[in-house]
């Protein structure tokens, strides 16, 4: 992914920013948001604060061997839902009027992507959920490589918890922090696909041990669960750019 060249301009004013030690400067920087624009932000926090929930409660499901798994995807799709109407009250507050035009697409991609960051865990969720229709056909291979799968969505939730940090900077006007949590966002989506590709081979490598449709079902599961982390860093650099056009 070539993100560096797209923030590339407002990662240099960050550098500026950071090499300035004066913090009235910093509190004119928190200045230039909108009463509007923090509301908006603050919604934007709220929506990884859900995404966060979402998570926790799915590493609980994937993790789960006993009669519970009914109720937690109850609460995950609960959740689901709220993300949903928190993203239409987003929208609305974008379009009417109290938001500059040349920003609102800034932002309204942004909140496609936090809701698409909770769809995931909610389509993941239900993956987990389906296993039982093939359950017999688990075996120590696979319960091997669940276990790993299981580490790798804790390591999606690192992105999304650095993605609500990001908000809270926003907010505070703590824009000498914002590069660094871009590059770890980044960092983690680029130590993702190096699990998502071993989780990959080792299913490929142990085909003769996972029958369909477990082979398949894994093979999609971390396709999706990289796509998560994909989507995190995608709202990293549109929080970038959505700041950098308020500076501007």
């Amino acid at each position: 992914m070539q993100k560096k060249e797209k923030v590339e301009s407002f990662i240099d004013i960050v550098f500026e920013l950071n090499c300035m030690k004066n913090k009235g400067f910093s509190n004119w920087i928190k200045k230039i948001f909108l009463t509007s624009e923090e509301t908006l932000f603050n919604k934007f926090r709220e929506h990884t604060m859900l995404s966060l929930k979402a998570i926790d409660i799915l590493i609980d499901l994937y993790a789960d061997d006993k009669n519970n798994k009914e109720r937690l995807y109850y609460w995950i799709e609960k959740i689901e839902k709220q993300g949903d109407e928190l993203s239409s009250q987003i929208i609305n507050a974008i379009l009417d009027g109290a938001i500059m035009v040349s920003l609102q697409n800034y932002l309204i991609s942004l909140t496609d992507i936090l809701d698409d960051i909770l769809d995931t865990i909610h389509f993941l969720a239900g993956e987990t959920l389906r296993k039982k229709y093939f359950a017999r056909l688990k075996n120590q291979k696979i319960i091997e490589i669940e276990s790993n799968i299981g580490n790798y969505i804790l390591h999606s939730k690192k992105s999304i918890e650095l993605l609500k940090k990001l908000t809270e900077d926003a907010i505070n006007g703590k824009w000498n922090k914002i590069r660094e949590i871009v590059a770890l966002i980044e960092r983690n989506e680029e130590e993702g696909d190096d699990i998502k590709h071993s989780l990959i081979n080792e299913i490929y490598r142990g085909w003769e041990e996972i029958k369909e449709p477990y082979f398949s079902h894994l093979v999609h599961f971390i396709y999706e669960i990289d796509e998560l982390e994909d989507l995190a860093e995608d709202a990293s650099d549109m929080i970038l750019m959505a700041l950098q056009h308020i500076k501007s």
